[in-house]
């Protein structure tokens, strides 16, 4: 009685993980209440109610019903990724630490653990956590995702420690990274393992962010102009190409470039309704740097554009503030100012990773606030309340690069001197508060942070979490059930009588387990092309050219029948010359020629403009579902990663030891690709600033590898073998 017991909780909560992937939260509550009814702490019952919650973004209910995590591997994760979405990252990594203290036999899950445990580093406090050990760990786990050649993963950890090295203000080396992150996204070799969303948006992320960079040191190692026209040349979506035409009108409108107003504000009527308000608030701005003083009233307009769609940014709120100061509407500047204050100081800014650019910071706002409104004191010759907001303004300070200690400085000399005159010059020449336009190059204000770094979509979506149940091996097999012994006879059934309308040899004697043949399962009727190619051959149609006629067991099956399967849902993803006007196709149409060309020059033209072979991109690319399952994407791959790597590395036998998932010294599966280059650097100290070495750049020497082929002769490999393993090791 038992064990029926234990096996319906268990069908219960495996019926319940499927609700789940099927988007029925309601049945999937149902069956986890009717397996705590009967057994309040069944653990799996538990992990399942706490996907429900995740899905149910409830993160607090997760935290609160879960405790301390330190259950089993799978809650221990979904604790650490409730308490991330919450921003509890010294809590988030406590549990993670348990995560990864634990075995797992499960690769998907330990490379998104790892991930997730950079995105914490990234977030949690570097006084805490010091940067030379927070780069090691970020350089560890970097060798895991090139052990097991998944790009998507390992550039979603390089593109995190670009952030880590922006965060502390180490600009060069987040320069390297991203530089490393753009050669891995032009190796037409890595294209087909990537979703095209997923290729586009990380393709965007590191652009503009190098343009970002660029613009921050003010070190044009590549003109942004060049940049922008190779991530131009990528078979952009709808989506992102509006993201890249809004970023690349800021950049003209730094850059003193005549740029068309309209065209961008248009840009606010097809743009999603996430993005719409910071175009409006890009369009007003760009209107400022125009310096036409007639058509400041249209850019308050634009303000109140973007402010009626979301008032919480407070940015925008500091910018309608500095343009009444301007304009000389000092009520509506003062309520402007104090309002960002206000926000700064309540829970309804969302924590988001562009604080970490300066525009976000609370006391990098809470000074340029302040200090607006000393301005704003000042213009009503209020001088005392202009003081005390001057104070205020520079105990905010800090680090901040939007404001200049000296400027306040003599801001306040001036007032203390109570000199009319100079008072009178100060009013004059005041410099508004606003925060710089190159600061609206950081891709966090075009892209989600979730569209680029997917790591907690994925553990929340993740199989992985399935309990590993014992029980159904307790189940007799059918076939054995129905198995006679030799010495017995099996017992005659009894026939109904038939009527002779039908024929009596169609009808054979039913075993025991028909049942399975009677239901009426999709899996039983088949294809009948399938079932019946002996009979009638199959003739291709125009209409089914993308599918595969056939099954086979070759190989290379799922990714052909993955290409073939999906080339037809591609295409409408793709920008064609038809929705885009000849101005936009002559501004940023590399990719798709008019309609007047011939098919020749078509074809000549694309490939001229993605050296990289994106025409094969669009046909060969695995869409699968978004995100797709980074199983699948553990196949051979030799992409050419180069992580820059700061500190003494492990050899590539350590790495694979160390991370081996249980497989001991068997050696490395065919299934995770051909051995990735790891430099073992002999220094033990940061590098200093200006050195750096890449996976290749150096000269390797070959040295062997033992594998699962040949695991004796590993100790004394042969010196001619055409197919032993071989890895490179480099020295310095």
């Amino acid at each position: 009685m038992e064990d029926i017991v234990e096996l319906s909780n268990e069908i219960f909560i495996m019926c319940g993980h499927l609700a789940i992937e099927m988007n029925l939260v309601t049945v999937a509550l149902e069956l986890a209440g009717k397996v705590l009814a009967k057994s309040p702490g069944d653990r799996a019952a538990l992990l399942l109610l706490a996907k429900i919650y995740m899905v149910k973004k409830e993160y607090g209910k997760v935290v609160d019903m879960v405790g301390d995590g330190k259950k089993s591997v799978g809650i221990c994760a979904i604790l650490s990724v409730a308490c991330y979405r919450l921003g509890l990252y010294d809590r988030a990594a406590e549990a993670m630490i348990y995560c990864k203290g634990s075995e797992q036999e499960d690769i998907e899950l330990e490379l998104n653990l790892n991930i997730l445990q950079c995105r914490i580093l990234l977030l949690a406090d570097l006084q805490e956590n010091p940067l030379q050990a927070t780069v090691q760990e970020f350089e560890r786990i970097l060798e895991l995702t090139q052990l097991y050649s998944v790009p998507t993963l390992h550039l979603e950890v390089l593109l995190t420690r670009a952030q880590l090295f922006e965060k502390s203000g180490d600009w060069e080396k987040c320069l390297f990274d991203l530089e490393d992150s753009i050669t891995i996204l032009q190796n037409q070799e890595v294209l087909v393992h990537f979703h095209i969303k997923d290729f586009l948006y990380k393709a965007t992320f590191a652009y503009l962010y190098k343009i970002y960079v660029q613009e921050k040191i003010q070190k044009r190692s590549e003109p942004g102009d060049r940049l922008f026209q190779e991530c131009f040349k990528f078979p952009h979506t709808i989506e992102t190409l509006h993201m890249l035409s809004v970023a690349r009108g800021v950049y003209g409108a730094i850059l003193g470039e005549k740029v068309d107003v309209e065209e961008i504000i248009s840009l606010a009527s097809v743009v999603s309704d996430d993005f719409k308000p910071f175009v409006y608030y890009i369009a007003a701005r760009i209107i400022v740097e125009l310096g036409s003083t007639k058509n400041l009233h249209r850019a308050s307009e634009n303000y109140q554009l973007s402010l009626n769609l979301d008032s919480s940014k407070t940015y925008v709120w500091i910018s309608l503030a500095s343009l009444y100061l301007k304009l000389g509407q000092i009520p509506d500047a003062l309520f402007a100012f104090s309002k960002t204050v206000e926000m700064i100081g309540s829970d309804l800014q969302q924590y988001s990773i562009s604080r970490h650019s300066y525009v976000e910071r609370e006391d990098d706002l809470n000074a340029l606030s302040w200090f607006g409104m000393a301005q704003a004191y000042l213009s009503t010759d209020n001088i005392d309340k202009s003081l005390d907001a001057l104070q205020r303004a520079i105990s905010f300070l800090g680090n901040n690069e939007l404001l200049e200690r000296h400027i306040l400085d003599e801001f306040g000399e001036i007032l203390r001197s109570k000199d009319l005159k100079a008072i009178e010059l100060l009013k004059q020449n005041m410099k508004l508060p606003e925060i710089p336009l190159e600061f609206f190059l950081n891709p966090m204000f075009y892209l989600k942070e979730t569209q680029v770094f997917q790591v907690e979509s994925r553990l929340e979506k993740s199989s992985s979490f399935l309990p590993k149940f014992s029980s159904f091996s307790k189940i007799p097999s059918i076939s054995s059930s129905n198995s006679h012994s030799g010495n017995k006879k099996p017992k005659k059934r009894s026939v109904r009588k038939i009527s002779e309308g039908i024929k009596t040899t169609k009808f054979k004697n039913k075993k025991k387990n028909d049942i399975f043949r009677r239901a009426n399962l999709s899996i039983s009727k088949g294809d009948k092309n399938y079932l019946n190619q002996s009979r009638k051959k199959h003739v291709p149609s125009v209409d089914d050219s993308h599918k595969p006629s056939i099954h086979t067991s070759s190989p290379n099956h799922s990714q052909q029948h993955n290409v073939e399967a999906n080339t037809g849902h591609i295409i409408p993803q793709v920008i064609h010359p038809a929705g885009l006007s000849p101005d936009q196709q002559q501004h940023f149409g590399y990719l798709y020629p008019s309609d007047e060309q011939n098919q020749s020059n078509q074809v000549h033209h694309r490939h001229e403009a993605a050296p990289h072979g994106y025409p094969a991109f669009i046909l060969s690319h695995n869409p699968g579902t978004y995100p797709a399952s980074y199983s699948q994407l553990i196949q051979p791959i030799g992409f050419s990663a180069s992580p820059s790597f700061y500190y003494p590395q492990q050899s590539i036998e350590e790495v694979f030891r160390n991370n081996s998932n249980g497989l001991g010294e068997q050696g490395l599966s065919s299934n995770f690709g051909p051995p990735v280059i790891m430099p073992p650097f002999p220094n033990p100290v940061y590098i200093p600033d200006g050195l750096r070495f890449s996976a290749n750049s150096l000269q390797p020497t070959i040295i062997p590898l033992m594998t699962s082929q040949q695991p004796q002769q590993s100790q004394h490999p042969p010196t001619e073998s055409k197919h032993a393993d071989v890895i490179t090791n480099t020295e310095r």
